[in-house]
Protein backbone atom coordinates (compact mmCIF):
# COMPACT_ATOMS: atom_id res chain seq x y z
CA UNK A 1 0.00 0.00 0.00
CA UNK A 2 2.40 2.63 -1.26
CA UNK A 3 1.68 6.36 -1.49
CA UNK A 4 3.04 8.21 -4.51
CA UNK A 5 2.88 11.83 -5.60
CA UNK A 6 3.43 12.60 -9.30
CA UNK A 7 4.30 16.00 -10.72
CA UNK A 8 3.04 18.01 -13.70
CA UNK A 9 2.27 15.85 -16.75
CA UNK A 10 1.38 18.42 -19.43
CA UNK A 11 0.04 16.20 -22.17
CA UNK A 12 2.76 13.54 -21.99
CA UNK A 13 0.66 10.39 -21.71
CA UNK A 14 3.30 7.88 -22.80
CA UNK A 15 5.76 9.18 -20.21
CA UNK A 16 3.01 9.00 -17.59
CA UNK A 17 2.18 5.41 -18.50
CA UNK A 18 5.84 4.45 -18.41
CA UNK A 19 6.20 5.87 -14.90
CA UNK A 20 2.99 4.39 -13.48
CA UNK A 21 3.00 1.00 -15.16
CA UNK A 22 6.64 0.09 -15.73
CA UNK A 23 8.58 2.04 -13.12
CA UNK A 24 6.23 2.18 -10.12
CA UNK A 25 4.20 -0.93 -10.99
CA UNK A 26 1.21 0.68 -9.30
CA UNK A 27 -1.44 -1.63 -7.84
CA UNK A 28 -5.03 -0.96 -6.84
CA UNK A 29 -4.04 -0.83 -3.17
CA UNK A 30 -1.70 2.13 -3.78
CA UNK A 31 -2.57 5.81 -3.51
CA UNK A 32 -1.42 8.02 -6.39
CA UNK A 33 -1.75 11.77 -5.89
CA UNK A 34 -1.44 13.79 -9.10
CA UNK A 35 -0.44 17.43 -8.67
CA UNK A 36 -2.35 18.85 -11.63
CA UNK A 37 -1.52 20.33 -15.04
CA UNK A 38 -2.58 17.35 -17.12
CA UNK A 39 -3.08 19.46 -20.24
CA UNK A 40 -1.21 21.93 -22.47
CA UNK A 41 2.22 22.05 -24.12
CA UNK A 42 2.68 18.30 -24.62
CA UNK A 43 1.02 16.53 -27.56
CA UNK A 44 -1.52 14.25 -25.83
CA UNK A 45 -3.64 16.23 -23.37
CA UNK A 46 -6.91 14.49 -24.20
CA UNK A 47 -5.19 11.11 -23.87
CA UNK A 48 -3.81 12.03 -20.42
CA UNK A 49 -7.33 12.81 -19.23
CA UNK A 50 -8.61 9.58 -20.79
CA UNK A 51 -5.92 7.61 -18.98
CA UNK A 52 -6.63 9.23 -15.62
CA UNK A 53 -10.36 8.60 -15.93
CA UNK A 54 -9.75 5.00 -17.05
CA UNK A 55 -7.56 4.31 -14.02
CA UNK A 56 -10.18 5.74 -11.67
CA UNK A 57 -12.94 3.76 -13.37
CA UNK A 58 -10.73 0.67 -13.09
CA UNK A 59 -10.53 0.96 -9.32
CA UNK A 60 -7.08 2.48 -8.94
CA UNK A 61 -6.54 4.90 -6.06
CA UNK A 62 -5.90 8.07 -8.03
CA UNK A 63 -6.38 11.47 -6.41
CA UNK A 64 -5.98 14.05 -9.21
CA UNK A 65 -5.70 17.67 -8.08
CA UNK A 66 -6.52 20.72 -10.17
CA UNK A 67 -3.71 22.72 -11.76
CA UNK A 68 -3.78 26.20 -13.24
CA UNK A 69 -3.63 24.89 -16.81
CA UNK A 70 -6.53 22.53 -16.18
CA UNK A 71 -8.50 25.44 -14.74
CA UNK A 72 -7.71 27.64 -17.75
CA UNK A 73 -9.07 24.94 -20.05
CA UNK A 74 -12.50 24.91 -18.43
CA UNK A 75 -12.68 28.66 -17.77
CA UNK A 76 -11.81 29.38 -21.40
CA UNK A 77 -15.28 28.19 -22.38
CA UNK A 78 -16.82 31.25 -20.72
CA UNK A 79 -14.28 34.02 -21.33
CA UNK A 80 -12.61 35.08 -24.55
CA UNK A 81 -9.81 36.70 -22.55
CA UNK A 82 -9.11 33.49 -20.62
CA UNK A 83 -9.28 31.48 -23.85
CA UNK A 84 -6.62 33.72 -25.43
CA UNK A 85 -4.44 33.45 -22.33
CA UNK A 86 -4.81 29.69 -22.40
CA UNK A 87 -3.85 29.43 -26.06
CA UNK A 88 -0.60 31.33 -25.58
CA UNK A 89 0.17 29.23 -22.48
CA UNK A 90 0.23 25.93 -24.35
CA UNK A 91 -3.50 25.50 -24.83
CA UNK A 92 -3.28 25.30 -28.60
CA UNK A 93 -1.67 21.85 -28.23
CA UNK A 94 -4.60 20.80 -26.04
CA UNK A 95 -7.23 21.89 -28.56
CA UNK A 96 -5.26 20.06 -31.26
CA UNK A 97 -5.29 16.85 -29.18
CA UNK A 98 -9.10 17.11 -29.10
CA UNK A 99 -9.29 17.93 -32.79
CA UNK A 100 -11.16 21.18 -32.13
CA UNK A 101 -10.46 24.85 -32.74
CA UNK A 102 -12.25 26.46 -29.79
CA UNK A 103 -12.81 25.70 -26.14
CA UNK A 104 -16.57 25.36 -26.47
CA UNK A 105 -16.11 22.32 -28.71
CA UNK A 106 -14.24 20.21 -26.15
CA UNK A 107 -16.56 17.34 -25.14
CA UNK A 108 -18.35 18.35 -21.98
CA UNK A 109 -17.50 15.26 -19.94
CA UNK A 110 -13.82 16.24 -19.91
CA UNK A 111 -14.64 19.69 -18.58
CA UNK A 112 -17.10 18.24 -16.08
CA UNK A 113 -14.37 15.91 -14.82
CA UNK A 114 -11.84 18.72 -14.40
CA UNK A 115 -14.45 20.81 -12.63
CA UNK A 116 -14.78 18.12 -9.94
CA UNK A 117 -11.05 18.08 -9.13
CA UNK A 118 -10.05 19.31 -5.67
CA UNK A 119 -7.50 22.09 -5.12
CA UNK A 120 -5.57 20.22 -2.42
CA UNK A 121 -5.22 16.88 -0.69
CA UNK A 122 -4.32 16.15 2.91
CA UNK A 123 -2.42 13.15 4.22
CA UNK A 124 -1.61 12.72 7.89
CA UNK A 125 1.98 13.85 7.30
CA UNK A 126 1.83 15.84 4.06
CA UNK A 127 -0.41 18.30 2.26
CA UNK A 128 -0.40 18.35 -1.54
CA UNK A 129 -1.34 21.29 -3.76
CA UNK A 130 -0.57 22.32 -7.31
CA UNK A 131 1.16 25.63 -6.62
CA UNK A 132 1.28 27.07 -3.08
CA UNK A 133 -0.62 27.59 0.13
CA UNK A 134 -1.07 31.15 1.31
CA UNK A 135 -0.12 30.55 4.93
CA UNK A 136 -0.51 34.27 5.66
CA UNK A 137 -4.24 33.72 5.28
CA UNK A 138 -6.41 32.63 8.19
CA UNK A 139 -7.80 29.94 5.88
CA UNK A 140 -5.16 28.95 3.28
CA UNK A 141 -7.53 26.36 1.85
CA UNK A 142 -9.95 29.03 0.68
CA UNK A 143 -7.31 30.89 -1.37
CA UNK A 144 -7.84 29.11 -4.68
CA UNK A 145 -5.71 31.63 -6.59
CA UNK A 146 -2.64 30.75 -4.53
CA UNK A 147 -3.29 27.04 -4.79
CA UNK A 148 -3.39 27.32 -8.58
CA UNK A 149 -0.92 30.08 -9.39
CA UNK A 150 1.34 31.29 -6.57
CA UNK A 151 5.09 30.73 -6.62
CA UNK A 152 5.71 32.34 -3.22
CA UNK A 153 7.85 30.18 -0.95
CA UNK A 154 6.06 30.79 2.34
CA UNK A 155 4.66 27.31 2.72
CA UNK A 156 7.32 24.75 3.64
CA UNK A 157 4.92 23.31 6.22
CA UNK A 158 1.28 24.03 6.86
CA UNK A 159 -0.21 25.18 10.16
CA UNK A 160 -0.43 21.58 11.35
CA UNK A 161 3.26 21.02 10.68
CA UNK A 162 2.72 18.89 7.60
CA UNK A 163 5.26 19.26 4.83
CA UNK A 164 3.94 20.81 1.60
CA UNK A 165 4.37 19.05 -1.75
CA UNK A 166 3.60 20.99 -4.93
CA UNK A 167 4.27 21.21 -8.65
CA UNK A 168 3.86 24.25 -10.91
CA UNK A 169 7.48 25.52 -10.98
CA UNK A 170 9.94 23.44 -13.06
CA UNK A 171 12.97 22.18 -11.15
CA UNK A 172 15.95 20.10 -12.17
CA UNK A 173 16.26 16.66 -10.62
CA UNK A 174 19.18 17.95 -8.55
CA UNK A 175 17.05 20.80 -7.19
CA UNK A 176 14.26 18.38 -6.28
CA UNK A 177 16.66 16.07 -4.45
CA UNK A 178 18.06 19.01 -2.49
CA UNK A 179 14.56 20.06 -1.48
CA UNK A 180 13.68 16.54 -0.32
CA UNK A 181 16.82 16.41 1.81
CA UNK A 182 16.38 19.93 3.19
CA UNK A 183 13.03 19.46 4.92
CA UNK A 184 11.62 22.36 2.89
CA UNK A 185 8.63 22.43 0.58
CA UNK A 186 9.07 19.78 -2.12
CA UNK A 187 8.40 20.82 -5.71
CA UNK A 188 8.00 17.81 -8.02
CA UNK A 189 7.59 19.56 -11.37
CA UNK A 190 10.62 18.41 -13.35
CA UNK A 191 9.53 20.07 -16.60
CA UNK A 192 8.27 16.95 -18.32
CA UNK A 193 7.14 18.92 -21.37
CA UNK A 194 10.56 20.56 -21.83
CA UNK A 195 12.86 17.74 -23.00
CA UNK A 196 14.91 20.28 -24.96
CA UNK A 197 15.84 22.28 -21.84
CA UNK A 198 18.92 21.30 -19.92
CA UNK A 199 18.13 19.58 -16.63
CA UNK A 200 14.40 19.28 -17.37
CA UNK A 201 12.25 16.92 -19.43
CA UNK A 202 11.34 14.26 -16.84
CA UNK A 203 8.26 13.13 -14.95
CA UNK A 204 8.85 12.61 -11.22
CA UNK A 205 7.26 10.51 -8.52
CA UNK A 206 7.88 10.70 -4.78
CA UNK A 207 7.21 7.80 -2.42
CA UNK A 208 5.74 9.47 0.67
CA UNK A 209 6.78 6.69 3.01
CA UNK A 210 10.44 6.45 1.98
CA UNK A 211 10.92 9.91 0.36
CA UNK A 212 12.56 8.11 -2.54
CA UNK A 213 12.38 9.83 -5.91
CA UNK A 214 11.83 8.05 -9.21
CA UNK A 215 11.63 9.67 -12.61
CA UNK A 216 11.48 8.86 -16.29
CA UNK A 217 12.71 10.97 -19.14
CA UNK A 218 10.10 12.23 -21.59
CA UNK A 219 9.32 9.75 -24.36
CA UNK A 220 6.33 11.54 -25.89
CA UNK A 221 8.30 13.63 -28.33
CA UNK A 222 9.42 10.47 -30.10
CA UNK A 223 5.86 9.89 -31.31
Amino acid sequence: MARYVIGDIHGCVNTMRELIENRLHVSKTDTIILLGDYVDRGPFSMQVLDYIMALIDGGYGLIPLRGNHDDLLIQGRFSADVARMHLVSGGSATLESFGVSQHEDIPSHYCDFIDTLPFYHEEQDFVCVHASLNLLSEDPYSDYESMLWSRLEIDDTDKMGRRVIAGHTPQTIQMIVRRIDSGRKIILDSGCCYPDREGLGALCSLDLDTLSLQYVKNIDYRY
